[in-house]
Order: structure tokens, then sequence, then C-alpha cells
């Protein structure tokens, strides 16, 4: 378990040191820890092995999603976001489930086995968290909003 702890500590530390350099390019956070997930993982070095222990992976997802969804809360301009509330009208009203709908589609059809109702309960599980991937078109300033 010695090695886990050092892996994944190495592993926050080497990104707090390079997040700010990486910032302006295309790789992202979770791409940095993805990647480092692969590498430390069973199908490359094997160095972390976290087992099934379910109540501690879901305590961290718990913390991690709390910590995150406050970070992304307290960026949030009140003023600016009562200018501008048809965007998340827009993005939450037609959007979201769009985006659901879409996940429903591919998975049914590209997983065998998956039926109709699991792949549309997928799909709406994982619509939210696309948010992620289109934060920089959201927050960078050389984008006009309009």
């Amino acid at each position: 378990m010695s090695a886990s702890v050092a892996a994944v500590a190495f592993t926050i530390i080497a990104f707090a040191l390079i997040s700010k350099r990486i910032e302006p390019t295309i790789i992202s956070g979770p791409m940095v820890f993805v990647a480092m997930g692969l590498l430390f993982g069973p199908q490359a070095t094997d160095l972390v092995d976290l087992g099934l222990e379910i109540e501690a992976v879901e305590l961290v997802g718990e913390v991690t999603l709390a910590v995150l969804l406050f970070a992304d809360a307290g960026r949030i301009n009140g003023r600016e976001l009562r200018r501008e509330y048809m965007l998340p009208v827009r993005l939450l009203g037609i959007g979201l489930p769009l985006t659901a709908a879409l996940g429903t589609g591919v998975l049914y059809l590209l997983i065998d086995g998956v039926g109709i109702w699991e792949a549309a309960l997928i799909a709406a599980i994982l619509s939210p968290t696309d948010a992620a991937l289109g934060q920089e078109v959201v927050t960078d300033e050389a984008i006009p909003s309009r």
C-alpha cells in the first residue's frame, strides 16, 4: 500500500508543480491524472492497487465532487449571471437534454447488452459531467460572449 500512496502523492505534487505551465496548452488536469492512472495502474507498472474498497472510493468521490462544485460556484459572477441569464437556461434546458438523448443513442448502439433504459440512465448520469469538457470555451476571454 505504501507504493500506492507514494504514486498518488507523486502525481498530486507533480501536477501542482506543472499545472501553471500546462494551463495555456490543450492538456487539462483530468488528462494528466488519467495518464498517471494508466501509468501506475495494473495495465502498466502496477504500482497502485487500491482494490475495491467501495466505501473509501465513494468518500473520496463525494469529497472531490463537493470541492469542485464549490470551486466552480465561487467563480460565478453574480451580476454577469443576472445579465446573461439566458445562457444557463439554454445550456440546461436545451443542451443537457440533447446531450442525454445523444448519449443514450450512442450507448445503446455501441455497447452490446445494454437496454434502452440502462443507456438512458447512464447517459443521464454522465451528461452533466460533460460541462467540464467545454469549460475553456465558456471561460476563455478571447472568445466573445455572443
